[in-house]
């Protein structure tokens, strides 16, 4: 088991909990954005689980009349159609991070089902570091997703026992962290508060930012957020403006880089 140098935290368990509950969830938002995704589950009514072999780890998306939801923990066999069973955590983490890992397929007899979520499944590999969205529509989307990502993923940090994570939230008096993409109305916030955490889609209005990243455009916002060096060089460049307190803008620039670096390891 590899742990974190600092606080001892379970990576393989934290890198899970972050692409169950961050990453998977980002699937709903693929089908709002598209509608020939989503008419894949017209009518559906049904369950389908990730989950790992001693159901430690999992996550259930639940179909209903079309509409998804997805719960963060693993529902009884008995409640659920078809299970994607990974061998152990790293597998799942492997499945995530675009490996070529098999899961065991448990309800084969529900085979439209099964393909229709491989589907949906696959379309989240808009996210993936080395693809290069070529529509303006794609790359909006992959902002979109991205900045969902990392909000929510921040929070996951927290909630997973991450130590600098921990130390920011449990001194923070209330403060909103602001994402924001000018050109699109896309938008983000993190929201903190005495050792509490919540992650949100478009703008926080009841209070004024403590930080704000303000991107101009998309192109802006894509080359920052999948930049490999530090994000800091996209505030030089020009092709992010922040707002707010230097030092926190720098500590939550880190915490971004480490969400990036647990999602990518290995």
């Amino acid at each position: 088991m590899s742990e974190d140098p600092q606080g001892g935290i379970d990576r393989p368990a934290l890198r899970a909990r972050v692409y169950l509950r961050s990453v998977l969830p980002l699937v709903k938002v693929v089908m709002e954005d598209d509608p020939q995704t989503a008419a894949l589950f017209a009518g559906v009514t049904a369950r389908v689980q990730l989950e790992t072999a001693d159901a430690r780890h999992g996550a259930c998306l639940c179909f209903e009349n079309g509409a998804l939801s997805v719960e963060p923990q693993p529902r009884e066999a008995a409640q659920v159609a078809v299970r994607w069973v990974f061998r152990d955590v790293q597998a799942l983490n492997s499945f995530f991070a675009g490996q070529p890992v098999l899961p065991r397929i448990i309800g084969l007899r529900h085979p439209r089902l099964l393909w229709k979520t491989t589907r949906l499944l696959s379309s989240l590999r808009i996210l993936h570091p080395q693809r290069q969205p070529k529509s303006a529509a794609d790359r909006q989307l992959r902002v979109k997703l991205l900045l969902y990502l990392v909000t929510h993923a921040l929070g996951q940090l927290y909630h997973g026992g991450h130590a600098t994570m921990n130390e920011l939230v449990q001194a923070s008096p209330e403060r909103v962290y602001q994402w924001t993409v000018a050109s699109a109305n896309i938008g983000a916030y993190l929201r903190m508060h005495a050792g509490r955490v919540k992650a949100g889609r478009g703008t926080y209005s009841r209070r004024r930012p403590f930080v704000h990243f303000l991107f101009p455009d998309v192109e802006a916002a894509l080359a920052v957020l999948t930049a490999t060096g530090s994000q800091m060089s996209g505030v030089r460049s020009g092709q992010v403006q922040t707002f707010g307190s230097p030092e926190y803008t720098r500590k939550i620039s880190l915490l971004m880089q480490k969400v990036d670096a647990l999602l990518v390891e290995g």
